[in-house]
């Protein structure tokens, strides 16, 4: 799958600005992206079975370990593969406001900077935070229909006796 290919691994290198270390720290980020991507598609896929089986405690519980851990780490990846897909070494500007005048407007032709990879690996982050707000508005939206159903069923019982 093309998804699954480092973004470098086996590419010509076309810049010589770009060097192994370079290399190989743009493939850790993307792979990095692909396992919290994975984590969060996990946690997406219990927390469902958990509020399809009632089980809302499990579910309030799961979330609360997600804002604790896994979203702190989403966050700070998805923040360092923005910077990294638009930020160009010896460039201060993004590329939206580039002036022709830059020194460096050599390298914003870089395999890195034009890597389709990265730029997917940016915007599945987006996705896992939108899945995972998703998820919190879908697990409150359960609570209070608990809660609802629970309150109705204590008028019930209370009116039968």
């Amino acid at each position: 799958m093309d998804a699954l290919q480092p973004p470098f691994e086996g590419s010509p290198r076309t810049n010589s600005s770009l060097d192994s270390l370079s290399v190989q720290q743009q493939n850790k980020t993307f792979f990095s992206c692909l396992d919290l991507l994975d984590e969060i598609l996990d946690l997406r896929e219990d927390l469902e079975h958990f509020l399809r089986e009632g089980y809302f405690e499990l579910a309030l519980e799961q979330r609360r370990g997600f804002q604790r851990g896994l979203l702190p780490s989403v966050l700070s990846a998805a923040v360092e593969t923005s910077v990294e897909s638009t930020t160009i070494r010896g460039c201060p500007t993004r590329p939206t406001v580039h002036k022709e005048s830059c020194p460096s407007k050599s390298q914003h032709a870089s395999p890195f900077f034009q890597s389709r990879h990265i730029q997917r690996a940016a915007s599945l982050f987006t996705k896992a935070l939108r899945v995972s707000w998703e998820i919190e508005g879908t697990l409150q939206k359960a609570l209070v229909e608990a809660t609802k159903f629970s309150e109705l069923s204590s008028a019930c019982n209370q009116f039968k006796n």
